[in-house]
């Protein structure tokens, strides 16, 4: 699973034509990831830094506490609607042609969650376009919610069956995680529930029970990605390096795709234990944007992301649990939020 015969897909095989990326995953691998003993130094100067990081949130948990204080409550206010957005974006705008990968031009194919995942070689693709169309207008109106978040799971399952492994593998945690958790919140203000009283608000009392669910799914896809795609196949994150015409300030490429693919192994890590998650949530939203911008992309591609990662932000390591079923859903009125951040 780790080093399949064919590269994960992820960000570059939006970035780069399809001839490209079949092209640059055959070249050979830069040889500093094939020495055994660059990589057992990088890997000893890694344990070093995640304990001293994992020192540092001992020492510092008591101020992290005092200043998320009130995070959780903001997540559940702007949460909903984030993730509707943020879902709504790739599965909506994918299935139009609004956000086709390189060499592909605007609304000429319809793409699966993904811009590499296109959907005119499924046969009778029209039935999933109409279904993503649905889907992603439940979410942006925030009608039946956590039908529409229920939805977007099945869409998930559906392409591991239309595109293979490689589909569940590189993506489809990524938008089941954040369905998960628009299940447990509800849709929010700016709803369609929210206005005709639909909303069943007491899920999200009990978030402990899927958070590190969340966090497992969210960090074991980038440490997927990190190993089949950045350590097995670097050529192709080097190509899209140097189509960002990145200033790496005379480091060879190779090795500033050597320390990208350990950062991004690193945060897998971690998130899958649970550990360091709102700075790390903060270091993916700067990440997603740094690439949107060198790279001159539109950062409707990680919307799915971007809310998952503003979640990871807001509720960090274990949401409090107790706190949040002590919270009425009255202090949702603007008025009564207001006195309580007072």
């Amino acid at each position: 699973m780790i080093f399949p015969a064919q590269p994960a897909s992820a960000h570059e095989a939006w970035v780069l034509a399809p001839s490209e990326f079949a092209a640059l995953a055959a070249e050979p691998v830069p040889a500093i990831f094939l020495s055994s003993t660059t990589l057992l130094l990088a890997s000893v100067l890694a344990m070093v830094m995640v304990a001293a990081a994992l020192w540092m949130q001992n020492q510092l948990a008591p101020v992290e506490e005092k200043l998320s204080t009130h995070l959780p409550l903001i997540g559940l206010r702007v949460g909903g609607p984030l993730l509707r957005f943020g879902l709504a974006v790739p599965i909506g705008l994918g299935a139009i042609g609004a956000l086709p990968r390189h060499g592909t031009a605007m609304w000429a194919e319809p793409t699966f969650l993904v811009p590499d995942m296109q959907m005119s070689g499924i046969s009778g693709y029209e039935t999933l376009y109409l279904f993503c169309l649905l889907t992603a207008g439940l979410l942006v109106l925030g009608l039946w919610t956590r039908l529409a978040a229920l939805f977007v799971i099945l869409l998930t399952l559906a392409g591991g069956q239309l595109f293979g492994a490689v589909f569940i593998y590189s993506y489809a945690a990524h938008f089941i995680a954040p369905a998960l958790v628009l299940i447990w919140i509800g849709s929010g203000p700016l709803s369609m529930d929210w206005h005709f009283g639909q909303e069943q608000p007491r899920m999200w009392e009990r978030m402990e029970l899927i958070w590190p669910v969340v966090l497992l799914m969210t960090g074991a896809t980038f440490v997927y990605l990190s190993l089949s795609l950045k350590l097995a196949h670097p050529t192709l994150l080097i190509a899209i390096l140097e189509h960002g015409n990145l200033d790496q300030l005379g480091i060879p490429l190779a090795w500033v795709a050597l320390v990208m693919m350990g950062v991004e192994l690193i945060a897998g890590l971690l998130l899958m234990m649970g550990h360091l998650v709102r700075p790390i949530g903060l270091f993916l939203i700067s990440a997603f944007t740094f690439f949107s911008v060198i790279l001159g992309e539109t950062p409707l591609f990680h919307a799915n992301l971007y809310a998952l990662t503003f979640m990871l932000v807001v509720f960090g390591a274990q949401p409090a649990a107790n706190n949040m079923r002590e919270m009425q859903w009255r202090i949702f009125h603007p008025s009564l939020l207001r006195s309580s951040l007072d």
